[in-house]
This record gives C-alpha cells, structure tokens and sequence, in this order.
C-alpha cells in the first residue's frame, strides 16, 4: 500500500470527515488533483458516486475532460453525474463555483449524497493563505482552506502536489492538464507560478513548513470559535441584539469581538473602533445592513433598516404593519361589575404585561377615540403612568426604567386625541386603564418581525 493511502485513512479519521455509512460525492474535474482522490476512494471502502461540471469554457478541451472523467467511471462501474453549466454574468470564477456547489447540493438530495469530497490539497490551501494575507484576514484566513465547511469535506488537504504526483506516477494514473492554470492571469494563478516559486527558493520545504504552521493555525481558530460561543451563550441575546460586555477583561478580548462582529459585516478595523468606544454611549458604527450602537455596559447589534419608521393611523380593530412590527388590536367584551370577560374568565389586576418579544396593552375601549396613532416618542411628549396622580415627561419614564440608549430612540407610542394611551411595551396611561365600569377591554399587541 502506498504512504499516500495510510495517510489518506488517518487523515479522515483524525478529522471525522466521514462517518460509516455515509455515503460520498466526488467533485471531479478530470485533473491531477481530483483523479488522485478519485483513485483513493476506488482503492478505500468508502461508499461514493462522482459528479463532474462542463461549463465549456475551453471548447473542446472541457468537452475532452467530461469524456476522460464519464470513461474511466463508466469501465469500473461508479455512478457519475455530469452537468453541462452556461456561464452567462462577467465574473466567471465567482459563478462557476457558486453554481458548480448548487447542483452538488441538488444531487446529495436526490441521489442521498451525505458529504461532498473536494480534491483541495495542502498547495491549494498554502495558495489561499498568501491570497488572504494579500487581502486582509483573520485567524480562518491565515489557516487557508478549512478541512471540513458544513457537508462539505477536503480529504486531500494534508498531502502537497509533488505527493500526488508520486502517487499518480507509481499507480500509472492518467489525468487532463488545464491549460487555464499555465497563464498568470487570475490572482491564485500569479501566486502559485511566480510568489510560491520565489518563497520555495527561499525555503525548499515550504510545503512542509506551511502544513505545521496551518495546524497551529487551525488550532488557534478552533479556540476563538469555543471562546465565541461561551461569549454568546452567556451573553448574547440574539433576538434583541444585546450584547453584555462585562466580559472583557484585557485588549485581547477584543479578537472575540471582532468574530462576534464579523458575522454581521464589521471588519477588523471597525470592530477595533467599537471595541475603543467601549464606555461611550450613543456612539454608533454602520457595516452593510447592520449597525452598532454603544450602551454603557452593552452595545445593540441592530438592522440598519430598523430606524425607517414613518407614523401609522389605525381605524379599528384588525392587523397592521408598523414599521419592523406587527400590530393587532381586538376587543373583548366585559360584564359590567363583575370584574369578568363574557366567557367568565377574571380581567387581570395588572393592566399592562411584557414580554421579550411582545408587548400588549389592556385600554379601556370607550375611552379609545379612533383613528388611534402610533409614532415615535418625542421630546416633550407626557403622559400619566398608570397608579400615578400627576404626568410625566416620556424621556424621565424611560430613563426610571432604565431603558438602554439603543433602544430608547426607538420607542414608539400609542396616541389617542393627542393623548398618550400607551408607551408601548413599558406603562399604559391611568386615563385609559381597564375599569369596574369598563363595558369593552381593547387589546393591543405589538410583536417583532424579525
């Protein structure tokens, strides 16, 4: 057995890339890479199929390679599944793979595929680090091309090109040669013809040096990724977006920031910003369709969209758009001083309940004059809580509540005859409240689409 094959074994052991039973799809191209990893699999006891994409971009040299890849299967016998794919936008590399990965995805569904192998090997991942430095990355980046993403397998990763064409050449192996990899024309093409050869004069076993440094690398990003979730089980409340930093404790925490921030579009350099913001409220940072705005123990990691609310007039009962929420306002009969709804159940003490994600309010449906409002708080707006005697400014009720900064601006209220009934999800208004004499309760809740 050759040292390629032993290697191969561990390799998938090691990293549990595939499991007994499971049953794999090949992405073969018909080249030196992918017909090594084609002959690993024939030689192993592993269930596989190969499916094999023509996108025609080199006329008959890609109808050469779908006939080279359909042959060798069909003379042993292996499921092969070949597609002819039309590129049709200006970035062909981008849509190649993009719809190259669909039809993988497609054919694990219906041929019950549970993995998807590529043939990536280590120059192909030490290619992708150089790719990455040249552009600005992080841990993930420096470590190249990840073994396993989702179903998606690279068993190959671990051996270099030399290795596969020892491999080839002792098994008698026949493969196609792209002529697309020979022109410098594409950025990876630059780095594997003309930097790696200048870094290989500099250190021969650049190969190997680079496998050591990538499984360090994949070491430490494993780390970071335990540490991120720690951070975000303990917390981080997705749903309102609320982010505690009581956690961060020195400079360094500011890498697990920046993970947490990356998956919502902040690079490094605007996660730093907001890292160095920490303690100053108000301060808020935009990427994409995201923004952060800073709390003083907390930042909101909120849709940048979320600020787009113009004022809604309501007419009656029903269900409404407002804004990012969903409105529904209903009314209830009541027997009159019996303290009960019409199908007997008590009315509640507390007027008014929250909840994380809901807010619904119990008013006083005679006391409601309709078309109702619901708008943003503004300054100078009152209104009289509800068991209090007097009124009180909107901005002091929400600074007694503690209401964090991000979430502040975009409180909303309920206003009836321009009066506020309701400063939705903290306090109705003792003027509106359920009554003994109250015939009809109105009930109106307001619930986040997000």
């Amino acid at each position: 057995m050759h040292e390629l094959q032993k290697q191969f074994h561990k390799f998938i052991k090691r990293n549990h890339l595939i499991e007994d039973g499971e049953n794999v799809l090949l992405a073969v191209s018909g080249g030196l890479d992918s017909m090594v990893m084609l002959e690993l699999f024939h030689l192993s006891e592993i269930s596989f199929g190969v499916a094999h994409c023509n996108f025609g971009l080199r006329g008959e040299e890609s109808d050469g390679d779908e006939d080279f890849v359909a042959r060798w299967t069909q003379e042993r016998g292996i499921d092969c599944f070949i597609n002819k794919i039309e590129i049709e936008g200006s970035s062909i590399q981008v849509e190649a793979r993009e719809k190259r990965y669909q039809w993988f995805h497609e054919l694990c569904k219906e041929k019950s595929f549970q993995k998807i192998a590529t043939a990536h090997h280590l120059n192909d991942s030490l290619e992708t680090t150089l790719l990455n430095l040249t552009r600005g990355t992080g841990i993930k980046g420096l470590a190249g091309i990840p073994v396993q993403n989702g179903a998606i397998i690279r068993p190959l990763l671990f051996p270099s090109r030399e290795e596969l064409l020892d491999f080839a050449q002792k098994r008698k192996l026949l493969w196609r040669e792209d002529s697309s990899n020979l022109k410098a024309d594409y950025d990876r093409n630059k780095v594997r013809l003309e930097v790696v050869t200048k870094l290989k004069e500099i250190n021969p076993s650049l190969e190997q040096t680079f496998k050591n440094t990538k499984e360090r690398f994949d070491m430490l990003a494993d780390f970071v990724a335990d540490k991120v979730e720690i951070v975000i089980g303990g917390h981080f409340d997705r749903k309102s977006g609320k982010l505690k930093l009581g956690w961060i404790q020195s400079q360094h925490d500011l890498i697990i920031l920046s993970e947490i921030l990356s998956q919502y579009g902040f690079n490094y350099v605007t996660s730093r910003e907001i890292f160095e913001a920490i303690g100053h409220p108000g301060k808020t940072f935009e990427a994409n369709d995201w923004k952060v705005v800073m709390d003083r123990d907390s930042l909101f990691i909120q849709r940048a969209d979320e600020d787009d609310f113009e004022e809604v007039l309501i007419g009656g009962e029903g269900v409404f758009k407002v804004g990012s929420w969903k409105l529904e306002v209903r009314s209830e009969g009541l027997e009159a001083g019996s303290g009960k709804f019409e199908d007997g159940s008590l009315k509640m003490e507390d007027r008014r309940w929250e909840r994380r994600d809901e807010a619904i309010a119990m008013l006083d449906r005679a006391k409601l004059a309709f078309p109702i409002k619901i708008r943003r708080w503004e300054q100078g707006d009152y209104i009289q809580p509800l068991g209090m005697k007097g009124k009180k400014k909107v901005s002091d009720l929400l600074i007694d509540l503690k209401v964090p900064l991000a979430k502040k601006d975009k409180v909303l209220v309920l206003e009836s005859s321009g009066e506020i009934a309701w400063v939705i999800g903290y306090r109705i208004s003792e003027k509106f409240k359920v009554e003994d004499s109250t015939k009809n309760v109105m009930f109106i809740s307001v619930v986040s689409n997000h």
